[in-house]
């Protein structure tokens, strides 16, 4: 495949050619039936029958440079479009690899996390252990129950010891009180 810069040189090759052929036409320095040469078309020495023939073929071969340079163009203007958008998405994928990848840190910390606990549980306490600890919980659970209880009796007994002297003691001031009328 050739380089658009090689091409644009063919071009100017090409238009030098035509422009020499057209002189040799305008000045008649090339008769009708005398065969003209030019090795531009291939690159060696080809001979026409007319000078006209050789116009011909010249703009034949310009047409066909000018058109591969704009299929150049076009195929470049379209890759550097697909590059763009490849490095676009590049972008995304990577911010969204990013995330991925701290979502997947977090998890693993935490599963290792649970890993270990469930371990410890596991072989922490036996099924031995582990009724012991229920009864020793069952048992704290009860002599706080039972601590509550007494302390309720307890405040209830100051409580009617208090009232009863205060009904008391109220009694006998009524019983003066009312001995004086």
């Amino acid at each position: 495949m050739f380089s658009i810069k090689n091409m644009k040189k063919r071009i100017l090759n090409l238009q030098a050619e035509i422009n020499r052929v057209s002189l040799l036409e305008q000045n008649l320095l090339v008769k009708n039936k005398e065969v003209v040469l030019s090795n531009v078309i291939n690159g060696s020495n080809q001979r026409f029958r007319t000078a006209k023939l050789l116009q011909i073929e010249l703009h034949a071969e310009l047409d066909k440079a000018h058109v591969n340079i704009a299929k150049w163009k076009a195929y470049i203007i379209k890759a550097n479009k697909q590059k763009t958008e490849l490095s676009n998405h590049i972008e995304k994928n990577r911010s969204r690899i990013a995330e991925r990848k701290v979502a997947l840190l977090s998890f693993e910390i935490n599963h290792k996390k649970l890993k270990k606990q469930k371990l410890f549980h596991k072989n922490a306490y036996s099924k031995h252990e582990k009724q012991k600890i229920l009864s020793m919980l069952l048992l704290t659970w009860i002599q706080f129950v039972d601590k509550k209880k007494q302390n309720r009796k307890y405040i209830i007994a100051k409580m009617t010891k208090r009232l009863h002297l205060c009904y008391n003691t109220v009694f006998e001031k009524w019983k003066i009180f009312v001995g004086h009328l």
